[in-house]
Parts: structure tokens; C-alpha cells; sequence
């Protein structure tokens, strides 16, 4: 064979190998994830690696997780064209499921799944979604003042009395214009999720509530109860886990754990990554959801305060403080109802927490109005 032969050769397998590396690049698959806009800087990381061992491009875009559930309870996102991947609440699933763009997951794929929480995303006998962080609720509390956490619902409140006695502080604040933080003093009161889920504005038992928060509560949203807590206006706040960043970094030292009390018992929800059934990409981002939710890549999550794995093995290694405070109530859990959209049909006590609210000013007006106005 001539050397001009042999080099022609060379030349012509070197283009092809050229060509197929070119199509190769231009045929990745493309897949498009929505995440909730909060600490997103680890999931963006791992998804990078996903990419480059897997061939596929993923754009990522970021909404916040109220303008979701605005939209979701006014039926917009249903029209809308969905990305290949989104997240979810758990409450959210009867929604999800009776509008048809869920599609099933596999339960083989959900056996690493801590089993109370893997049924808080089955509807009737199927599953629908990947769960990937678990949230609750936390009593914090102000350790120049209070030494240790109270051991029940009685020891709490006589605690929260003998401050506001004592102080001109707060004893314990929580967010009143949202039903998932009027959860406890319910079921402290006799009700449970069911009767949450009916919202019967003949329940009894949430009339009682209602008039026992009126009387022993002031009205704040969500925001201003942080600001009173970090600056020492109250010395216990009832709050949300995603929360533990905001308050563990303040001027004075601050503890956080859950009251180990049953009839107190909060609200477990989680979000959870959905694979929209009529994706293009259905194999690709399913693969991708696997990834994120596996034991390796949760381990790594976990690194971060709040975040609580539903990964059986990495919330039992007590890998962070909000695991192990988490783990007393995990197997018999309150799991928010999923059949209902309740978080905002709920978050205001007008007419018993019976009715939808349209915005914020509903919320407010309500709240103040069965609360004797107080501000």
C-alpha cells in the first residue's frame, strides 16, 4: 500500500471519528427541570456532573415555590406547557394526578424511601413522584434564656406564660396566616388530618382552635415572625425546618428540636421531583430524578442543616440535627392530606378555614377581623 493510499485512509477514518463526535454532541438529549428557588447552589453542582457522564443538557429554571402553588390553585399550570421535570409538594399530588401530567413511578425505584413517606405520593394504588426533602416543623428557642427544650404541650405553654409574664417578650410566636403552622394546636385540641382535609366549617374542634389561637396569639405572617425571633422580641418560635439557616446564625445562640409530645405532633411534608408524563425525554429525566435522589447525592444534601433526606439510610445515620429530632415521629407520621390543595385553601380562618383565598389582603383582612383586629 502507497504512503498517499495509507495517509488517504488515515484522513478519512480521522473525518468520520470527526463527524460522529459532532453528531454525538449535537444529538444530546435536552431535558428541562424547574426547581423552587431556594438554596439551589448543590443540586445545580450535581446536576453539572449529571450532564457530562450522561451525554444531556439540562436547563435548569428557578420559580418560587408561592407563585407555583398560585398557580396551581388557580389551574394555570395546568395549561401551561410543562417542563420535563418539576417539583411538587405532597399535598399537591391528588391535583397532579387528577390532571393527568404525572407520570407513574415504579415502585422498585422508591424502595430506599423512607415506607411512611413513599405513601405520602401514592394516589389510590400508584405512585407518582420521586420524594427528595422532607420539611416540619421545629420549636426554636433562645438558649440565653431557656436551657432545654419543653417536654410537651403543657410544659410549653406554662413556659410561654411565665415569660410574658415575667417580660415584656413574646413568649412563643408562630406564622398564624397559614394553616400548616396551625396544625399542631388542632391536633393538640382533638383533630387530625381528616378533618383538616373536609374543611367542615361545622368542625368543632377547629372552632375551638381557632378561638384558642384568637385568644392566646398574635397575628403575624411568616416574615415578621422571623424578624421578632431574631431580634429577641420572643424567646421560642414555632417555624419550619427550611427555615434552621435563617435563625442559627443570630447575635444570640439559638437551639431548635421538636416537642416529642403526641398530641402535638406537626405536619410532615415534602417536596418531591414529578416527571411530567408527556415528556419527549421521559427515560433521560427520570434517570436524572434517580440521580438526585440517590444515596450518594442525599448524603451530600444533607451536609446543609435543613435539609432532611427521605432516603431510608441517610436519615437513619443521623447525618444532621433536624434527621435525628425528625425520627421519633417518622414511622407514624402526619402527612399532610394529598388529596386536597389545603395549604392556601386554608391559610386563612375565614368562615373556618372553609373557603379559597383569592391574595394576601383576604388573608390578612380575615385573620385580623377573627382576631379582634389585634395587629
Amino acid at each position: 500500500m502507497s504512503c498517499l493510499k495509507r495517509d488517504l485512509i488515515i484522513i478519512t477514518l480521522i473525518f468520520l471519528f470527526a463527524i460522529g463526535i459532532i453528531n454525538i454532541i449535537n444529538n444530546k438529549k435536552k431535558i428541562k427541570i424547574v426547581l423552587f428557588n431556594e438554596n439551589t447552589r448543590k443540586k445545580e453542582k450535581n446536576i453539572e456532573q449529571f450532564e457530562r457522564e450522561n451525554n444531556v443538557e439540562v436547563e435548569i429554571e428557578k420559580m418560587d415555590f408561592y407563585s407555583v402553588l398560585s398557580k396551581m390553585e388557580e389551574k394555570k399550570i395546568f395549561s401551561e406547557k410543562l417542563p420535563d421535570v418539576f417539583m411538587a409538594a405532597n399535598d399537591w399530588m391528588g391535583e397532579i394526578v387528577n390532571e393527568g401530567i404525572a407520570e407513574k413511578v415504579k415502585p422498585k425505584d422508591l424502595e430506599d424511601i423512607i415506607p411512611s413517606i413513599r405513601e405520602g405520593v401514592r394516589v389510590n394504588k400508584n405512585y407518582y413522584a420521586y420524594p427528595y426533602r422532607l420539611e416540619t416543623m421545629f420549636l426554636f428557642y433562645n438558649k440565653n434564656y431557656i436551657l432545654n427544650i419543653p417536654k410537651n404541650i403543657s410544659e410549653l405553654l406554662y413556659l410561654k406564660q411565665k415569660i410574658e409574664n415575667e417580660t415584656e417578650k413574646y413568649g412563643v410566636i408562630f406564622p398564624t396566616d397559614e394553616i400548616y403552622y396551625h396544625y399542631p394546636w388542632y391536633k393538640y385540641l382533638g383533630g387530625g388530618v381528616n378533618g383538616i382535609a373536609t374543611l367542615d366549617k361545622k368542625d368543632i374542634v377547629m372552632k375551638n382552635e381557632i378561638d384558642f389561637i384568637g385568644r392566646n396569639f398574635q397575628y403575624m405572617n411568616r416574615n415578621s415572625v422571623i424578624k421578632k425571633y431574631n431580634n429577641e422580641e420572643s424567646l421560642m418560635m414555632i417555624n419550619g425546618s427550611w427555615e434552621i439557616e435563617k435563625v442559627m446564625n443570630n447575635k444570640f445562640q439559638t437551639e431548635y428540636g421538636m416537642i416529642k409530645d403526641e398530641n402535638f405532633k406537626p405536619f410532615i411534608g415534602f417536596k418531591s421531583f414529578v416527571v411530567y408524563k408527556k415528556s419527549k425525554n421521559k427515560k433521560a429525566a427520570e434517570k436524572l430524578v434517580k440521580f438526585l435522589i440517590d444515596k450518594e447525592r442525599q448524603r451530600k444534601f444533607s451536609k446543609d442543616k435543613w435539609h432532611i433526606s427521605p432516603n431510608k439510610t441517610v436519615f437513619y445515620s443521623g447525618i444532621n440535627k433536624a434527621s435525628k429530632e425528625l425520627a421519633w415521629c417518622i414511622e407514624n407520621p402526619e402527612i399532610m392530606p394529598s388529596n386536597l390543595l389545603i395549604r392556601n385553601n386554608c391559610n386563612t380562618a375565614g368562615e373556618l378555614l372553609s373557603r379559597v383565598v383569592k391574595n394576601k389582603e383576604d388573608v390578612e383582612k380575615s385573620i385580623l377581623e377573627l382576631f379582634g383586629g389585634r395587629k
